[in-house]
């Protein structure tokens, strides 16, 4: 680990150099018999009832007398509990429980300050159970416990407490707690264990998958308290050797195509030779996409023929090796030509005399027939039946998506897309490879091991912020100040409605200046849809009438002019409006606040989770719309086509808690918008877009919690009341 800043400390390891390969250099302290915990909340992650499971930590004690919680899945009163870890009353010994079966004691009397890595995995069916507890590697020190008893379903689950139960809380330090939902392999526990030098890391465990949930606690970003995201969202590559690693896709009828014909992938070559093959035909003989490396230029090259091979390469760019590219050809049949596209930008386009036979042969990823394989990462690769378009929705630019890998599952003709991400899975001899089009054509490895699925340094498209805010549909809000919302604007949001919302959920953004008569926005949710107003004239009102559902999040983006209300967009879709509906009363003035509306005398509030909110002094068009959706992922609006003229995350390092109230900050500088919560709590902050079981501390402080101590890495240093302002380029000379 290098030094780096973790949202509001630095980190700063002994020799930054040396340290760099660590899993983990830092750990939280937990404070003996306070009351600090991490809440992960009762994410579906995290429920194990009757799936195999392994949970996995790194633990150093203050004590080991009393009974101390190291982490359980249980409900307030502990009259039902999943899992259950904790060092026991018999003093020394780690104990695992769950509802039904006896203890599982370690035999090992642990000692206080000294660093242990403990696993408990959970193997067989409903029918019998398997348990077994490793302490460093070695089950001896632990044993095993069968049971035909099932454990209750998921519940809240915490780290330092048993789960929602108070009480009990640990005292000492932790880190690298992860948890799998399957039985780790002996091996597998001692590769977790580490070498005795360094711990072993569980994003990359060999022959299985990564974890569901990661918290390398050390690490987490501070915000009043400890904010932990599931670092197993963090996604995986396909690397291969340049020998004879390949991926068979099968030869069904879908992969057949002899008209036009799309093939996109990600690459990130370690070295070119006289053809790499990407994706293609094991014989040639109707598509073969790779890139070749022709007079000290390294190209794209795409192959065709019918029955005899011809080979025409791209123009205009030279590939290096080490860099991620997204590259594409496009072939049409009238005219007989290919274009090549590199990281969505047109390069050259070639006339072709060869024409494909429809050929049954085999389609290959990495490898034509154990020769010409790549050398490198692949990622992504899809084949269409059709001609995509240079720009456009569904085209050639769309599946670059500005660097970020698109989910592209609803594009039209899609034959095949193989992400060769974490969804593929090892058998121990092979890889299956899925593929997420709707043709099924699953994909087999040949010549590789678990080692070729990697971590992943392509930017995988996930949301910018794994937080957001929760509001209870009765008085929470953000008020913020004034902003001019006249003339053309508009205004994006995410949304997730709480389960049993009522359908009448109330305002999601109001502003509303002092004469309150004409063009505001009070945007809300009314009869289960998407309700917008300008002005206290129904003529102004504006509905989308589809039903905004539960516990699923929901792009929204309003585009008004002047009293007027022109398109409103959900998931990047522009949706029929209506004027169905009414509003109760005329609307308060003033008004700037985000999840409440004030018609009459009457507050209506928004029951649910709110993320992102960004406004803008233009009408977004309908390509800037679907950008922002970004394929169902909130990105850093910093970098988008468009300013926003204020914009609130409302999620983690961006708002803070004093006690009392959030402070929520508008990300734009220039605008210095800042919003204020009323009647909210620490507990509201929660999941973001697209992440699960991320959890929250309680009762920790960034001065005292946070160590410079994890197993095999000690002393490194951590700031305190420093910004990220304060690295500075200007050193002695």
């Amino acid at each position: 680990m290098a030094t780096e800043f973790i949202s509001n400390s630095w980190l700063m390891p002994t020799n930054a150099n040396a340290e760099a390969n660590r899993v983990s250099n830092y750990s939280l302290d937990f404070d003996a018999g306070s009351s600090q915990y991490i809440d992960l909340g009762s994410t579906s992650d995290l429920d194990f009832q009757t799936s195999e499971m392994s949970i996995s930590f790194w633990i150093n004690s203050d004590t080991a007398s009393g009974l101390k919680a190291i982490l359980g899945n249980t409900n307030s009163s502990a009259s039902s509990y999943q899992y259950l870890i904790d060092i026991h009353r018999t003093v020394g010994k780690i104990s695992f429980l769950t509802s039904g079966p006896p203890i599982l004691t370690s035999s090992l009397t642990i000692n206080t300050n000294t660093w242990y890595h403990v696993c408990i995995t959970k193997s067989g069916t409903t029918s019998n159970w398997v348990y077994t507890m490793y302490i460093d590697g070695s089950s001896s020190d632990g044993g095993t416990l069968s049971t035909t008893t099932n454990p209750p379903a998921n519940q809240t689950t915490a780290i330092g407490r048993y789960g929602a139960l108070s009480g009990y809380y640990f005292s000492g330090k932790l880190t690298e707690v992860s948890f799998f939902d399957y039985s780790l392999s002996a091996p597998q526990v001692t590769e977790l264990y580490g070498t005795g030098s360094a711990i072993g890391n569980p994003m990359a465990i060999t022959n299985g998958r990564k974890p569901v949930a990661y918290y390398p606690l050390g690490n987490s970003a501070f915000n009043g308290e400890f904010l932990t995201p599931n670092g197993a969202e963090q996604d995986y590559v396909f690397d291969f050797d340049g020998t004879n690693d390949y991926i068979n896709c099968g030869n069904d009828s879908s992969l057949n195509i002899t008209n036009n014909i799309t093939i996109s992938a990600w690459i990130k070559a370690d070295s070119f030779g006289t053809y790499n093959l990407i994706i293609g035909k094991s014989t040639n003989k109707d598509y073969d996409f790779g890139t070749a490396s022709i007079g000290g230029n390294n190209v794209i090259r795409f192959h065709t023929g019918d029955g005899t091979q011809e080979y025409v390469d791209s123009s205009g760019i030279s590939l290096v090796t080490g860099l991620w590219y997204q590259v594409a050809i496009v072939r049409t049949t009238t005219p007989n030509q290919v274009t090549f596209f590199v990281n969505g930008e047109q390069l050259n386009t070639v006339s072709l005399t060869r024409t494909p036979i429809g050929s049954t042969d085999i389609t290959r990823i990495g490898s034509r027939s154990g020769s010409f394989s790549f050398d490198g990462s692949i990622s992504n690769v899809s084949i269409f039946d059709s001609a995509l378009p240079a720009t456009g929705t569904e085209s050639v630019a769309s599946l670059y998506n500005y660097g970020t890998p698109p989910n592209i599952a609803s594009y039209s003709n899609l034959q095949g897309w193989w992400e060769l991400d974490a969804s593929a899975t090892f058998d121990g001899s092979n890889w299956s490879i899925p593929d997420a089009s709707s043709n099924s054509n699953t994909g087999t490895s040949s010549g590789m091991t678990a080692a070729n699925l990697i971590l992943s340094d392509l930017v995988i498209n996930q949301s910018y912020d794994p937080f957001s805010l929760l509001f209870d549909g009765t008085d929470d809000r953000i008020e913020t100040s004034s902003i001019d919302v006249t003339g053309d604007k508009s205004f994006s949001f995410w949304i997730k409605r709480a389960v049993g919302s009522a359908s009448n959920d109330g305002g999601i953004l109001t502003i509303v200046p002092t004469s309150g008569t004409s063009d505001y926005i009070s945007i809300a949710l009314w009869q289960d849809y998407i309700q917008v107003q300008t002005s206290n004239t129904s003529t102004t009102r504006r509905t989308v009438e589809e039903t905004i559902s539960t516990d699923v999040w929901h792009h929204i983006v309003v585009i008004k002019s002047t009293n007027s209300i022109d398109n409103i967009y959900i998931n990047g879709v522009n949706k029929t409006l209506s004027n169905f509906g009414t509003w109760t009363g005329a609307i308060a003035n003033p008004q700037n606040k985000i999840s409440e509306a004030v018609f009459g005398v009457t507050n209506y509030n928004f029951n649910g989770s709110l993320s992102n909110v960004s406004i803008y002094s233009s009408e977004l068009s309908a390509a800037q719309v679907k950008t922002l959706y970004n394929e169902g992922k909130p990105f850093d609006l910093n970098t988008f086509a468009v300013t926003p003229v204020s914009w609130w995350r409302l999620g983690s390092v961006n708002s803070s808690f004093d006690g009392t109230n959030w402070t929520v900050l508008d990300e734009i500088s220039t605008s210095g918008n800042n919003g204020t919560s009323a009647n909210m709590t620490q507990a509201d902050l929660v999941d973001g877009v697209g992440a699960t079981g991320s959890g929250t501390s309680s009762g920790m402080s960034s001065g005292t919690n946070r160590t410079g101590d994890a197993p095999y890495s000690e002393n490194n240093a951590v700031s305190y009341n420093m910004s990220v302002t304060a690295k500075s380029t200007s050193v002695p000379t």
